[in-house]
């Protein structure tokens, strides 16, 4: 059944079929679409006759043409591109740059601390920190020393909201913790809120078992509520403190005798003074009288 207007005939012998290519046909010359003359510039196509032409990729070129080659203008969007590649280029070389020089400040503040200088270190901590006012690492490493400074100081409220920002940046720290509440125990010890003091002090030397230094704060605390009322058990609960303390590992460290005989100090006299009045009035130290128990 055919299609209405479509007829098929088959091919008949000598017949051709449309794509059939014969011997005749593919030794035929391909027929030559507007070539150029042998000697014309391939950019305009000038014939230049017997003249001779340069050439650039073994294509003849006029004098003209390779001037044009050679001489020509970049592109404005590549001069635009090129411009703002260095122009970003700069930028990030001033961003990174306050990084660079944070970094630097930051090591030479830590070199400081090691030699012992704490306020030097804090000076160049804080100025590293207010480089990079958006970094918040450098901002709590600036205001835990800056913070310990206020505390060796007696100024340990201002020390707290500093601490407190460094916990807020890093809340798994525990040297931040702990700094914190060792401002709070001196911020109860300087307003002479002893119950505070020895509330703070028991849960530092809690964190710290191993730490003679904190077994030596509840010392502290019990020596100023017997300072302060003259009853014998807060008296007895600072020596037995002291006795535990003193058998610690580190009870053979300077800080750790400075801090026992200013307890010492005060359980013998009953008189509460500051660690600067106690130096003041002890440059060289004293020689506490040891009489039983440590009092």
């Amino acid at each position: 059944m055919g299609i209405p207007g479509l007829c098929y005939h088959p091919p008949t012998a000598g017949s051709r079929l449309p794509d059939q290519v014969t011997m005749d046909d593919a030794n035929e010359a391909p027929p030559q679409v507007d070539a150029r003359p042998a000697n014309a510039c391939f950019r305009c196509g000038t014939q230049y006759g017997s003249v001779a032409l340069q050439r650039m990729a073994d294509l003849p070129v006029c004098d003209a043409c390779a001037s044009f080659f050679r001489n020509r203008p970049f592109p404005v969007w590549i001069k635009v591109a090129f411009t703002s590649l260095i122009l970003l280029a700069v930028l990030a070389f001033i961003y990174n740059q306050r990084f660079f020089f944070a970094h630097v400040g930051m090591m030479r503040g830590l070199h400081e601390l090691k030699n012992g200088n704490l306020e030097a270190a804090v000076t160049l901590l804080n100025a590293a920190s207010e480089r990079v006012p958006d970094e918040p690492e450098f901002r709590a490493i600036a205001r835990y020393f800056q913070a310990a400074l206020l505390i060796n100081q007696e100024r340990s409220g201002e020390a707290i909201p500093l601490l407190k920002e460094a916990v807020a940046i890093r809340p798994d720290d525990p040297a931040y913790a702990l700094a914190l509440l060792e401002a709070e125990a001196g911020f109860a010890y300087e307003r002479k809120d002893y119950d505070r003091f020895l509330e703070v002090a028991q849960t530092l030397a809690r964190r710290q078992p191993d730490n003679p230094i904190a077994a030596l704060g509840v010392a502290s605390a019990h020596a100023c509520k017997y300072a302060v009322t003259g009853d014998e058990a807060p008296k007895t609960l600072a020596e037995r403190q002291v006795e535990a303390a003193s058998k610690m590992k580190g009870a053979d460290e300077p800080a750790f005798a400075e801090y026992l005989d200013r307890i010492r100090f005060r359980i013998e006299t009953r008189e509460i003074i500051s660690r600067g009045e106690y130096l003041r009035r002890f440059p060289n130290g004293r020689r506490p009288k040891r009489a039983g128990g440590g009092g």
